[in-house]
C-alpha cells in the first residue's frame, strides 16, 4: 500500500470518541452507544510494532432488576401451572381397580 508517516499524530486526529494513550497500562471507561464500533490499538506515533493484552468488560446496572423480575414471574407461573394440574386431577373420575 502505498502512503508515507501519518501528518499528525494519530491522538491528534479528530476522529476517535473516545482515547486512552501514555506509556504502561492504560484504562478506558465509555458509556456505550448504539452503532457499529472498532477498537483501534497502535502507538502513539503510528509506528510498527503493537503488542498488547486487551480484556473488554461491560456493567449492566438494570440487569439484578430484570432478573429478579424474571425469578418472580417464573415462580407465578409454576405455581399456576401446579394450580392447573391439581385442580384437573380433582375433577376427573376415579376408576375403581377390578377384582
Amino acid at each position: 500500500v502505498a502512503g508515507g508517516a501519518p501528518a499528525q499524530a494519530p491522538s491528534a486526529a479528530d476522529v476517535w470518541v473516545v482515547q486512552a494513550s501514555g506509556a504502561g497500562r492504560q484504562t478506558l471507561d465509555w458509556n456505550a452507544e448504539s452503532g457499529d464500533w472498532t477498537v483501534v490499538v497502535m502507538n502513539a506515533d503510528a509506528s510498527a510494532g503493537v503488542s498488547t493484552d486487551v480484556r473488554v468488560g461491560a456493567r449492566f446496572p438494570d440487569l439484578g432488576t430484570f432478573a429478579g423480575g424474571a425469578l418472580i414471574a417464573a415462580a407465578v407461573l409454576l405455581a399456576v401451572g401446579f394450580l392447573a394440574v391439581g385442580l384437573s386431577l380433582q375433577g376427573s373420575p376415579r376408576v375403581e381397580p377390578r377384582t
